[in-house]
């Protein structure tokens, strides 16, 4: 039987849906009422009792009686349902219709009837067998049934309530607890594995970059995996990078994460790539050990650090103004092709020559001469 609760037009905002249906294991229906005194006409078998017992507002005794239903009740205490099965299930479930249907397949009418039904019952839904949807209306309105003459209400004619799915009751009324926790026997629940579980790099100098390895993630769950944020983590997380391939994954799909180990500093270097999703047991991770040799890198020294052009006649040029480049690490320094170059606002108004080869060894230095070029 659906238990009733009454509020005020703003008590349900304030104590919020979800709340008021995870107090106990049965649906809650939160009804408005404008005083304490309104009288209810509700009940599981759509028929119960208003002042004279009848329900059908021929007494006009029952003008202020109020039929409480529809989507008013229905809605948000279906939008709270549902928010316990997202959080249940880790996330949002999108269109619910075609679970509905199927978790309803699986009780058995007889012993699911919202007459009979008991305490601890394993039903998810009720099926409501007997009473009407008819509805109270205005007397005038379009198909309002006025039984008596003067009465200011009347009945608009509904459909009847059977066994099994109806116009009136649709599946009937849901046992909250029951729905969330058997959402995933017919919805699926996903699940990946990450292979392989560890990478080891091999020892590769410091500041230079390792062969790329692969990590599979694989959707191996009967459900969809939601796309999964890649990261790395750990004391030594900045000696790693990873890029990916990885979106949405439908069942049994993969996706590819590319690790590439590149030392900051020499010794044995650990981190763990983790891939955080809906996935049972997420974050997954995967460990990654490398080591770094040789220590040292190469360290670029300009000197001096700014130059400072005498006032030169506009179409002339400058006098040369050198600028030093050494190389005060311990490794090769790398000068990558059209490495020196000029730029900013004014870089058309200069230029620059060089005794720099493509590298440059430890302790060594070269030359840069860079002249001003002031043009009309």
């Amino acid at each position: 039987m659906l238990k009733l609760i009454l509020a005020d037009n703003q008590a349900i905002f304030r104590a919020g849906i979800a709340k008021v249906l995870a107090v106990e294991d049965e649906m809650r229906i939160v009804a408005q009422a404008q005083t304490a005194e309104q009288k209810m006409c509700i009940r599981d078998s759509v028929s119960a009792a208003s002042p004279d017992g009848t329900c059908n507002f021929s007494n006009t005794n029952d003008v202020l009686s109020l039929s409480i239903g529809g989507t008013s009740v229905s809605s948000p205490a279906m939008a709270g349902m549902m928010a316990l099965v997202n959080q249940k299930m880790g996330s949002p479930q999108g269109n619910a219709n075609q679970v509905f249907y199927q978790l309803a397949a699986k009780d058995t009418l007889t012993n699911c009837n919202a007459s009979t039904v008991g305490n601890g019952s394993p039903c998810i839904f009720y099926d409501t067998t007997s009473g009407t949807n008819a509805m109270t209306c205005l007397t005038g309105s379009p198909n309002c049934d006025t039984v008596t003459s003067g009465d200011q209400v009347g009945v608009v004619t509904g459909y009847n309530a059977t066994t099994g799915y109806d116009l009136a009751t649709g599946l009937g009324s849901a046992n909250a607890t029951n729905l969330v926790n058997g959402w995933s026997s017919v919805q699926g629940t996903p699940s990946v594995t990450l292979s392989p579980a560890t990478l080891t790099f091999t020892s590769t100098a410091v500041g230079k970059s390792s062969t790329a390895q692969t990590v599979t993630i694989t959707n191996t769950g009967n459900a969809t995996v939601n796309a999964p944020t890649i990261s790395i983590i750990g004391t030594d997380l900045s000696s790693y990078t990873q890029t990916n391939t990885c979106g949405s994954l439908p069942v049994a799909a993969s996706c590819t994460i590319s690790v590439t180990f590149k030392p900051a500093a020499a010794g044995t270097l650990t981190a763990t790539l983790q891939a955080a999703d809906n996935a049972t047991g997420s974050p997954q991770s995967v460990t990654l050990t490398g080591t770094g040799t040789g220590g040292a890198v190469p360290v670029v020294s300009l000197t001096p650090v700014s130059l400072k052009f005498p006032g030169t006649k506009i179409g002339s040029t400058s006098t040369a103004k050198l600028v030093t480049l050494k190389n005060t690490g311990g490794a090769t320094l790398d000068i990558h092709s059209g490495g020196i170059t000029i730029s900013g606002t004014d870089s058309s108004s200069f230029t620059n020559t060089t005794t720099c080869g493509a590298t440059l060894a430890a302790g060594a230095s070269c030359t840069i001469s860079v002249l001003s070029l002031i043009h009309i």
